[in-house]
């Protein structure tokens, strides 16, 4: 599903579930696992944890609960901060609520 928010506009986010990261790591929950960073997408975050940003901004944390203000028109990407994918399973199940700003 791609969402796309005007500048402005605030994503309030709810996550919830577990991803196994690969062999040695174990499982994660939302709000990520501590230690590996080097096999993370962006290290100054937990390894495992549910990122998210509006077009090519820099990557915010969302966890388990978290939100997005677009500081510019874009879509919306989430990932499990993780640079080595193909070896996971499991998902984060997601919720948003889109807040629009007064006129």
């Amino acid at each position: 599903v791609e969402l796309y928010l005007n500048q402005g506009d605030e994503l309030r986010l709810s996550a919830s579930g577990s991803v196994r990261l690969g062999p040695f790591v174990g499982a994660s929950g939302p709000d990520g696992v501590d230690g590996f960073e080097h096999y993370s997408v962006d290290s100054g975050f937990k390894l495992g944890a549910l990122l998210g940003r509006v077009g090519n901004r820099p990557w915010s944390m969302i966890g388990a609960a978290g939100r997005l203000v677009a500081s510019e028109d874009g879509f919306v990407e989430l990932i499990v901060n993780d640079n080595d994918r193909g070896n996971n399973s499991g998902a984060y199940e997601v919720t948003m609520s889109l807040i629009k700003p007064p006129k």
